[in-house]
């Protein structure tokens, strides 16, 4: 997994609902999305401190 790929995934279909999207749609995307992003920061977290430890 890379992160900063992710990220950069996120940033690209924020930018095309952003385009397209009701107020609506784009909260229950940026919802769907903070999860997602929050999970991948975790993983990538835990893998750190394993390699640390």
């Amino acid at each position: 997994m890379n992160p900063t790929h992710d990220f950069g995934l996120f940033i690209l279909r924020a930018g095309v609902w952003t385009a397209h999207a009701t107020d609506e749609t784009l909260s229950s995307f940026l919802k769907q999305e903070r999860a997602y992003l929050a999970d991948s920061l975790g993983l990538t977290v835990a893998i750190f401190r394993k390699i640390e430890a």
